[in-house]
């Protein structure tokens, strides 16, 4: 199957987050990708759309198999069925991890710089953010983040 990565595609007015910035302004606090949708996905999509009814779905069994199968490919690793469970996003599961591993109230460390929607996802349910900014020097590599363990320690 081919792709054209090369296309350049115009999200601006197209009720994009990503592309809701100021004119010469690049977006990069995103993992929003500009390529077009694969025309597979493109496909499956219309059958449902065709179809005219947009009811309730369950998540089939090829899905996690399909998973499965990538983890087996890429990593070697084989994991059990059960233990996968969908999540139509990155954000939501990390507030339900929130809710489940914590109480209200909790602190939790966050080591900046960091992606911003961590901190929105820690406040709106109920969780206060403890700062541990990671120090950045110059080493004979380049520059890097590093982390600060004796800060790390004195967090509460």
């Amino acid at each position: 199957m081919q792709f054209n990565f090369d296309k350049i595609n115009d999200r601006r007015n197209a009720n994009s987050s990503k592309w809701q910035v100021k004119e010469h302004e690049l977006p990069m606090w995103v993992a929003d990708m500009d390529i077009q949708t694969a025309p597979a996905i493109i496909e499956a999509m219309h059958k449902d759309v065709d179809r005219g009814i947009f009811g309730y779905q369950y998540v089939p069994d090829e899905y996690y198999r399909a998973i499965a199968s990538w983890y087996k490919k890429e990593h070697n690793f084989e994991p059990d069925l059960d233990w996968l469970v969908f999540s139509n996003g990155v954000m939501p599961s990390i507030g339900s991890i929130l809710r489940h591993l914590t109480d209200l109230g909790d602190n939790i460390l966050l080591q900046e710089p960091n992606y911003n929607s961590f901190y929105n996802a820690i406040t709106s349910n109920g969780r206060h953010i403890v700062n541990s900014e990671l120090e950045y020097s110059t080493v004979l590599i380049g520059k890097i983040w590093k982390k600060s363990y004796p800060i790390l320690k004195l967090q509460p």
